[in-house]
């Protein structure tokens, strides 16, 4: 038997988490310098003070799971005897991932005779919670890790996801030119985040 962990990068909830049966990982931010790890313990997000600290122009940070944390996730299932997939959101869009690695390096010295495994979804937010959906739907029917790994690869280059943004003011402060960062400013936008071979 195998345990299928997901993060809250992929924008499932504690209920679709509980339905699919699966593990959640929480990833978390940072918010007037306190960290705060979303659906933790399963607990339910308040979007609307979310959003509405944003549109007071409170922009949050994001920052990275650590080597320990991931630890303390997957080594109870593998002291239960467990073998554990991770079906994550894209390896290209955090650092998180190298900590991630390091973590599966010593629990598989540890525990030798357990499976680590991950794919990676190459998305994030619903293009990724798409690809948790039928993954979740595979597990309540019982396909192994293997078989769920395979559709997951053979799919995720066919997901893209797009989003409707007002104005760009919070993708400005990641832009180095400063004369793009003020036309961004100006001008509403469509974003279009379609996966490529190489991921998003």
């Amino acid at each position: 038997m195998y345990y299928i962990f997901v993060d809250s990068d992929c924008d499932i909830t504690p209920s679709e988490v509980l339905e699919c049966g699966f593990k959640l990982i929480s990833m978390p931010f940072i918010e007037d310098d306190e960290i705060i790890y979303p659906y933790r313990d399963n607990k339910d997000f308040d979007f609307k003070k979310y959003y509405d600290s944003l549109r007071g122009g409170n922009i949050p940070k994001t920052t990275s799971i650590n080597a320990s944390e991931y630890i303390e996730y997957f080594e109870p299932c593998l002291k239960e005897g467990k073998d554990i997939l991770y079906v994550h959101f894209s390896s290209k869009l955090s650092g998180t991932f190298n900590n991630l690695r390091l973590a599966i390096e010593e629990l598989k010295e540890k525990y030798p005779e357990r499976t680590i495994a991950t794919v990676d979804t190459m998305s994030i937010s619903l293009g990724a919670l798409n690809i948790l959906k039928e993954v979740g739907t595979l597990y309540k029917d019982g396909k192994s890790m293997n078989e769920i790994i395979d559709y997951v690869e053979k799919n995720r280059l066919n997901v893209a996801a797009y989003f409707y943004a007002p104005n760009l003011k919070f993708f400005a402060p990641t832009v180095t030119n400063p004369s793009f960062a003020k036309v961004l400013l100006l001008y509403p936008s469509t974003i279009s985040l379609p996966t490529t071979s190489s991921g998003l």
